[in-house]
């Protein structure tokens, strides 16, 4: 499970920061795409936006109106991935992020049916 969970505080917060500078065309595409994740996240609001909104403050929540515009930041961001590597280097798999915006509106956050600790 920590394993899982470094990979994951890794690829959201410290690659981006160490490949500032270095690779332009996959930092770029990777800020796309790390902003899109993030934002499907959820975000925690302040008390006052909590109690408009009708949630519980200090939990996370998403906008459902925000959704369309947060799947095309994270579909650009795929496609410059795609785009700054060679085909042999990508994994298939990742077709399966332009789905989550879709899935969180009709589920609600993805973080909260994550079973992290079944993951292999």
């Amino acid at each position: 499970m920590w394993k899982s969970r470094r990979k994951f505080r890794l690829l959201f917060f410290m690659l981006l920061t160490q490949l500032r500078g270095m690779v332009p065309a996959v930092h770029r595409a990777l800020l796309f795409f790390v902003w899109a994740n993030r934002q499907l996240d959820g975000q925690v609001h302040s008390y006052e936006r909590a109690t408009h909104l009708n949630i519980l403050p200090g939990s996370r929540s998403v906008v459902k109106a925000d959704l369309s515009g947060i799947k095309r930041i994270l579909t650009l961001g795929i496609v410059m991935l795609e785009g700054a590597f060679p085909k042999s280097q990508l994994n298939p798999g990742l077709k399966h992020f332009v789905h989550y915006p879709e899935f969180t509106g009709t589920h609600g956050l993805l973080r909260i049916l994550w079973m992290m600790a079944f993951e292999r």
